[in-house]
């Protein structure tokens, strides 16, 4: 769609980027306006401009590439037309300011910046010698700072962006001596056991790898019995709704464990019994993805065939092997 919009409008790559980020940036602005309803579905809409333009985007520049033979070529037309686009978004300062519930997240996005300048600066402006800072530069963030780091993380731009003119906003110049806060994830990653302290922080923090997502998925099918509901409960947390940068992949994560693989014992397969040993993960899933935002998700990345097609789901709730309540019943009414 975005490449007959530009084809129709003879635009610009450079235009085409920039009405795709504004038009959805108004998308997310209108869940300000009480008309839209008591439930403003701005995870959805956060959904649509920090993961599905940049992989729409991603997807145009792969085919430039693909037929230049010049991977990673800086100076394609696209790529260039996407780094004027976001550049351009500087003026917009009435459609960069972030909902109440981002304002923190935009803020440490900017101070990531800030930190990069700083050390840039300390080295030299040699990237290649920026190391870790042990003080976290507080600065203003905005909801471009929040596109550019999506952009980032699917090597659309590089950490260059965080030296353009005008992108750092420092607040005075003040400093904050404190250290920043460290991840969950990173405990996680180093072994610790899925405490509830640790499960509510992972609940809370969306994951920002997959190599943390391909972890959580082992432990979601192999792990005790409360491992794997803790598991499941954290993949459908921050992570799916506002793991921007990785959450095509807790899509297809929770679609796969809605439909867990069969066990080796052939005696099981072709039968159901091999979902009662992972009943919790299936009960942990089928609640933490029943409310309308998460659908709403679902059916942006044309997933919700695949969930309604999940074996998982052909069970009748009233069977009560996955679902206390009627959390199941509510998934189908939706989809």
């Amino acid at each position: 769609m975005s490449k007959t919009a530009q084809a129709i409008n003879e635009a610009s790559w450079q235009e085409t980027f920039k009405a795709l980020w504004i038009s959805a940036l108004r998308l997310v602005q209108r869940a300000r306006e009480p008309l839209e309803g008591p439930i403003p579905h701005l995870d959805t809409r956060l959904c649509m401009l920090l993961a599905l333009i940049p992989l729409a985007i991603a997807a145009i520049l792969k085919e430039e590439t693909d037929a230049c033979g010049a991977e990673g070529n800086k100076s394609l037309p696209r790529r260039l037309g996407l780094v004027s686009s976001l550049q351009d978004l500087v003026q917009y300062s009435g459609l960069l300011v972030p909902p109440s519930s981002l304002v923190n997240v935009a803020n440490a996005a900017a101070s990531k910046a800030a930190i990069f300048r700083a050390n840039c600066k300390v080295v030299g402006g040699n990237p290649s010698m920026i190391g870790q800072s042990h003080s976290s530069t507080k600065a203003v963030g905005n909801m471009l700072h929040l596109i550019v780091e999506a952009c980032i993380s699917r090597n659309l731009i590089d950490t260059t962006a965080y030296l353009w003119p005008g992108y750092v906003v420092l607040p005075g110049h003040s400093k904050n001596t404190s250290l920043p806060q460290e991840s969950p994830w990173v405990n996680f990653m180093q072994g610790a056991p899925l405490s509830d302290p640790l499960k509510n922080a992972l609940i809370a923090t969306p994951a920002s790898s997959v190599a943390e997502l391909d972890k959580l998925y082992h432990i979601a099918l192999n792990g005790s019995e409360q491992e794997k509901s803790a598991a499941a409960k954290i993949v459908c947390g921050a992570s799916l709704v506002r793991g921007w940068n990785i959450q095509e992949h807790v899509v297809r994560m929770v679609v796969k464990l809605l439909s867990p693989p069969l066990p080796s014992d052939s005696s099981l397969q072709g039968s159901m019994s091999h979902y009662l040993s992972q009943k919790s993960t299936l009960n942990a899933i089928l609640l933490g993805v029943s409310y309308v935002d998460a659908v709403h998700i679902f059916s942006l990345y044309g997933m919700v065939p695949d969930v309604a097609a999940s074996p998982s789901l052909m069970w009748r709730p009233d069977h009560n092997h996955l679902s206390r309540g009627n959390h199941l019943t509510t998934l189908r009414t939706r989809i």
